[in-house]
């Protein structure tokens, strides 16, 4: 198993807590400076080469074949937005809006959880890392894997 992440169990509970109470100092007016330290500090904790923000929204009445069950993207940013890692970005972006939704964006925005934390590698069949979207949205830009978490605010 790859483990692209580095040791995982060198994030203390006070790594956590600090960043929190961080971030607990920056006002409302400061989102941007807030949300930039907090990438910044999750590439740290996480030994990672890049983090991404995305917020989606569900839609107030998904059609009833939607793969993505009305989830659907409204906000993304790059800590580092580096030419190729954008244009992947945009695409992926953009992609749920169409028709031609791959497997690893259904599981990153559909599901009813509130709290969720997934590995690509852990998520998806061995199959799909052969696949025209793993080569263009990861292997192509550098990456081998990736992280998702998903934080529901209702």
């Amino acid at each position: 198993m790859i483990r692209p992440f580095g040791d995982a169990s060198r994030v203390h509970n006070q790594d956590v807590y600090a960043l929190w109470d961080r971030l607990a100092e920056f006002s409302v007016a400061d989102g941007d400076a807030a949300l930039i330290h907090l990438l910044s500090t999750l590439r740290t904790m996480l030994s990672a080469r890049n983090v991404l923000w995305g917020v989606v929204v569900r839609l107030p009445s998904p059609k009833r074949a939607d793969p993505l069950l009305g989830w659907r993207p409204r906000l993304v940013r790059v800590l580092d937005p580096i030419p190729a890692v954008a244009a992947s970005v945009q695409k992926q972006y953009d992609t749920p809006w169409s028709n031609d939704v791959d497997l690893s964006q259904i599981l990153s925005m559909s599901g009813d959880e509130p709290f969720r934390v997934r590995l690509l590698f852990e998520a998806l069949p061995p199959e799909w890392f052969e696949g025209k979207h793993y080569r263009r949205h990861y292997l192509d830009i550098g990456f081998a894997d990736s992280i998702s978490v998903r934080i529901c605010a209702q």
